[in-house]
């Protein structure tokens, strides 16, 4: 009988142990199931329960399935550590690690989850693994779920694009994502990616138009894409003659303390911070609270300063 006891001891300790460790199918009945996730197949999610060699995989249906996630706590816990020291040589072979390993079943996963997909190619593109980054997320965009997530990953695709010089291709990924609603402040990015195309095609009052409406529309805060947008106008407007214009978007970079110095930008002649210009000012005509209130306006300005219908 005492031996009874204590097996029965030894073997309810070691199921306690055994559910505090594997990837967990957490079923929309509330039921979980712990094991090793090996796949997902013809709508059904593969798990093999109990030690390996003397496990059984068990099939989960899709639809039965509210929430996956994986046993991979401590190199999340590294991979956390290495990012904010920046240690991106270090923390890449972790990162892909769990990317891979939540790829297999993106449509399934929360945005948790996904957000580990994001911080892999953040990484890649840290480290300018530029074609590395285009191929995983033209792999990964279709089946993400999130929207966030999703507007992160083309993002960063369209950077690696226009980091590679890849203008036309880098302009296709951007107006596709405009095309399907997102708005400028959301989708900067693909505005730049449209003004370069234009620039390098010499279309210079396409990019002006293009490379203005993030800087009217958009997010303030993002500093260094509406900077890069304010370089491409100012070289437009030079290219297309109008140095009052140029000036004045000088001024405007200046006095909103964009920095010019990075972007190849210079103007010798000095100007009064402080004076009420007579020339164009974005910061003046379309810089007011809130932004949607005076959209019909801000558009039309637009059209009148670019000469687009």
């Amino acid at each position: 009988m005492r031996r009874l006891k204590n097996c029965l001891f030894h073997f309810s300790a070691l199921l306690i142990v055994n559910a505090s460790i594997g990837d967990v199918v957490l079923l929309e009945s509330g039921a979980e199931i712990r094991g090793k996730l090996s796949g997902w197949n013809a709508g059904y999610v593969s798990i093999n329960i109990g030690r390996t060699g003397e496990s059984v995989e068990r099939r989960v249906k899709q639809e039965e399935i509210r929430e996956l996630s994986f046993d991979d706590h401590e190199n999340r816990a590294k991979a956390t550590s290495f990012l904010n020291n920046e240690e991106f040589e270090d923390v890449l072979p972790i990162l892909e690690d769990l990317a891979a390993k939540r790829a297999v079943y993106l449509s399934l996963l929360h945005e948790a989850q996904e957000e580990w997909l994001v911080k892999y190619l953040e990484t890649c593109l840290a480290m300018n693994r530029n074609e590395e980054v285009i191929q995983r997320a033209k792999l990964w965009e279709t089946g993400i779920t999130s929207d966030k997530i999703r507007n992160s990953v083309i993002k960063i695709k369209i950077q690696s694009a226009l980091k590679l010089e890849r203008f036309d291709e880098a302009a296709v990924y951007g107006k596709n994502w405009i095309d399907e609603g997102v708005s400028s402040r959301e989708g900067m990015i693909a505005w730049i990616a449209l003004a370069h195309q234009a620039v390098n095609n010499n279309r210079f009052r396409d990019a002006l138009w293009l490379s203005l409406q993030p800087i009217v529309f958009s997010d303030i805060f993002a500093r260094d894409e509406i900077a890069e947008c304010y370089a491409i106008a100012l070289k437009s407007a030079m290219a297309l003659d109008q140095a009052p214009y140029s000036k004045s978007l000088y001024e405007e970079m200046v006095i909103r303390r964009f920095d010019t110095t990075n972007k190849g930008i210079e103007f010798t002649e000095g100007f009064d911070e402080e004076k009420n210009s007579k020339d164009l000012n974005l910061v003046k005509l379309f810089s007011t609270e809130p932004l949607e209130e005076n959209t019909s306006l801000n558009i039309e300005s637009l059209k009148r300063m670019t000469g687009k219908p």
